[in-house]
């Protein structure tokens, strides 16, 4: 089979239809801001051809629809046009403009992406604004927040893809920006009376980000896992491959339950699912080491339910690290499931309480909170010279990833592609009762993984 071959046609800078009002030129980033991952994460939304003989023809109206209604939705979104400045904290709302690729593949049609991209996930890179390549510094006042992607295939499919930098955005900004967006297409390019007034400050104006000179250790080195990439104790020249696995909700009913001290406590299947990836990760590094090391989960948890700033659904990055250790010290070599399902759930659930209770003594308190777990992220990356370090996303279930309609129907998938470091994240499926998870190990690794991942997860008809 022939490989992908993806040509861009056109790349443009897409700014703003009116020019942002001088008093909302400086947008200060928040603390949540200040501690996020400088990364440009990316996903993809994928749409067929639709109904209909001349498919050519509604594929180029729909391009259209897509680049007219742009820089309207950036009127409502104008941050994401800005450039963001390192020294000041803020983002300079300049209308400097989004990139917008628009590429076609003239050699596949979009079933055959689908059927081959999940088992050859590099395939997606080539769907993303800079393909392979190293995207530009997401700390240089040049670099563009945001750069889109638009893919046109012979058979009239198209695919979205969209490429926001961390240091600003989290993944429920970024699916604010996909829906307002489509939610102007779909509009014939005006804005709909529900969208109303988007960007708000609330975030930056309640937590607001601290001046480097007065953070302190160890907030003020500049390896501090969400400023730096590289990991102490990981071969970071060590190529990185990412997998999707599909889950059925039969996984879910074979293990959703543990029977400690005859008291039976049931799991969500977000838990059920880190467990068992947990346990594979932990069995996969026994493989590489001859013994078992500690291990440490990190996992975003959203504050934007926790934590009232006034809009119900705040701009920018607002989250905090739940940090899950196990100790080998402690622990047989039994890695019993049960007892990792335990680990995630007190874990969680006591974020959530502390949360919430420091939300209600003062934003202090929430604070203080927020910078313990950046600590806690801290030391279990210094530490990775002797224990494993993994970031786990969870996006099921809470976020409107397939809810983004230009106009031409919901997205028949939504994906992530290749990750640069190991990771795991847990996305809704296109099938009701699926879930996908991807996960991102290093090449001489994922084979292990996936053997033990399979066998661990046989029993329940994955």
């Amino acid at each position: 089979m022939e490989e992908l071959h993806v040509e861009v046609v056109s790349r443009k800078m897409m700014k703003p239809l009116n020019p942002t009002p001088d008093h909302q030129r400086k947008l200060k980033i928040s603390l949540f801001d200040q501690f996020a991952a400088r990364v440009y994460p990316g996903i993809l939304y994928y749409y067929n051809s639709g109904d209909g003989d001349d498919q050519k023809s509604t594929q180029k109206k729909k391009c259209a629809e897509l680049e007219n209604s742009l820089p309207k939705a950036l009127d409502l979104l104008y941050p994401f046009a800005g450039r963001f400045v390192k020294d000041q904290l803020s983002i300079e709302c300049s209308d400097t403009g989004v990139e917008f690729w628009q590429a076609r593949v003239t050699n596949w049609k979009l079933p055959e992406l689908l059927r081959r991209a999940p088992d050859q996930v590099e395939l997606l890179d080539k769907l993303l604004p800079w393909g392979n390549n190293n995207p530009p510094s997401v700390e240089s006042e040049t670099s563009p927040l945001v750069a889109i992607q638009v893919t046109s295939f012979e058979d009239g499919g198209i695919i979205v893809g969209i490429r926001i930098s961390h240091i600003i955005f989290d993944a429920a900004t970024t699916f604010l920006f996909m829906n307002t967006w489509a939610s102007v297409c779909r509009y014939g390019g005006e804005v709909p009376p529900f969208l109303n007034k988007i960007i708000t400050h609330d975030v930056a104006d309640a937590f607001p980000a601290i001046p480097p000179s007065k953070l302190t250790e160890p907030f003020s080195q500049q390896n501090h896992p969400l400023i730096s990439t590289v990991l102490p104790g990981f071969d970071n020249e060590a190529k990185i491959v990412t997998r999707r696995f599909l889950i059925s909700s039969k996984l879910h009913l074979g293990l959703p339950k543990c029977i400690k001290h005859g008291e039976i406590k049931l799991y969500s299947r977000v838990v059920v699912t880190l467990a068992l990836v947990w346990k594979a990760l932990m069995i996969t590094s026994v493989a590489n080491h001859g013994h078992l090391r500690d291990s440490v989960l990190s996992i975003p948890m959203n504050l934007r339910r926790l934590v009232p700033v006034g809009n119900k659904n705040p701009f920018g990055n607002f989250f905090i690290s739940v940090v899950v250790p196990f100790s080998a010290a402690t622990d047989d070599d039994d890695l019993d499931l049960c007892d990792l399902m335990v680990l995630i759930k007190n874990a969680i659930s006591d974020m959530t309480k502390k949360i919430v209770n420091a939300a209600e003594r003062s934003r202090d308190d929430v604070v203080k909170e927020f910078m313990k777990s950046r600590k806690e992220v801290s030391e279990a990356w210094k530490n990775s010279v002797r224990a494993d370090v993994y970031f786990c996303s969870s996006w099921y279930g809470a976020l409107a990833v397939y809810e983004t309609d230009f106009g031409w129907g919901k997205p028949i998938w939504a994906s992530i592609s290749t990750q640069p470091g190991p990771g795991v994240c847990l996305m809704d499926s296109r099938n009701d009762d699926k879930m996908e998870l991807w996960v991102s190990l290093k090449q001489s690794d994922i084979l292990t993984f996936q053997r033990i991942f399979y066998n661990l997860a046989s029993v329940s008809n994955i």
